[in-house]
């Protein structure tokens, strides 16, 4: 479960708790005068730290920072909604997966995947300014890790492999490369959906993948089909259009819209460009720079053995809870 910081009301709080100390106190006539204003200064103090609260309770909303808790849960029926608003995030507006079916997937493949809600552990207690924060998002979900076995021969994930394939940057060997490695004897993917609304902080990311990779490993010790040998994730990323360097490579100029998946590039064994619309990446994530900034989708492969041993410990050391 993660906590994002309270910083804003803290600093308050110290200057409240200055209010009302008293300042030491003289000998003899001006001890006595303190002495007998005790009670009318101990009034006037109280008075004033009222009004103190009330003034940043009258504070505008989006000026504070509001402490919210998430936590990460197995998909239920419920979710449906939020998880397919999600997938059209990931996916786009022009895939040619049924994203429907692939919600109803999710939510039927209970023994892997995560999704992220507001943790209702303090449900009862009466806080408004949380419910203005997320206001139109009671019930929502906020993020989605899980992972889909592309097996050709189910349509589904025939029509993920699709999705890739069609999207794959036509230039150079890349789309060659892609198709090889669907192709290739004893090569088995695991396809990772990684979503989630953006101001969520990258340290909830440390949990998801411990969880998603764990209960993987559990689906193994059942004979389940997550014996993969490789893992595929769809990572999108913001660049500066001033950054005077490529938009593929990685530098201070380049925001992973995960941010882990920064550390997980590094660990990648193929890396190839897509051809989804820029536009695609900037309006699902509501981002109107005026042409300051573009969007690019990277296919990124990394090979299962790599999990344990490298990647989730870089996750872990890049993002400390």
């Amino acid at each position: 479960m993660i906590e994002t910081p309270d910083t804003t009301e803290s600093s308050s709080d110290e200057e409240i708790k200055r209010i009302g100390q008293n300042n030491s106190g003289n000998n003899g006539e001006e001890g006595d005068r303190e002495n007998r204003d005790e009670s009318s200064s101990s009034d006037d103090d109280d008075e004033e730290e009222m009004e103190n609260a009330e003034a940043i309770n009258e504070l505008d909303p989006g000026s504070r920072e509001i402490q919210v808790e998430f936590e990460a849960r197995t998909p239920e029926a419920c979710d449906y909604h939020g998880i397919l608003r999600l997938l059209k995030k990931y996916f786009g507006p022009n895939t040619c997966v049924n994203l429907s079916t692939l919600a109803d997937y999710i939510i039927n493949q209970r023994n892997v995947g995560s999704v992220v809600t507001q943790s209702r552990a303090n449900e009862d207690d009466d806080d408004d300014e949380e419910d203005e924060t997320f206001e139109g998002l009671d019930n929502e979900v906020y993020g989605l890790l899980t992972v889909i076995r592309l097996d050709k021969s189910q349509p589904l994930a025939k029509s993920i492999i699709d999705h890739v394939v069609t999207n794959t940057k036509k230039s150079g060997d890349c789309i060659a490369k892609v198709a090889d490695l669907f192709n290739k004897p004893g090569v088995s993917i695991g396809f990772v959906i990684s979503e989630r609304i953006i101001n969520i902080p990258p340290q909830i990311s440390v949990p998801l993948y411990e969880s998603l990779y764990a209960e993987i490993a559990k689906a193994k010790a059942k004979n389940y089909p997550f014996d993969f040998t490789h893992y595929m994730i769809l990572s999108r990323m913001l660049f500066s259009n001033n950054a005077g360097e490529s938009s593929f490579n990685a530098g201070p100029n380049v925001i992973h819209v995960n941010a882990e998946e920064e550390v997980i590039t590094e660990e990648a064994d193929l890396v190839v460009e897509t051809e989804i619309p820029a536009e695609q990446i900037l309006k699902a994530y509501d981002i109107n720079g005026k042409g300051e900034y573009d969007g690019q989708t990277k296919i990124m492969v990394f090979n299962g053995a790599k999990v344990e041993s490298v990647i989730l410990p870089k996750i872990k050391n890049a993002f400390p809870l």
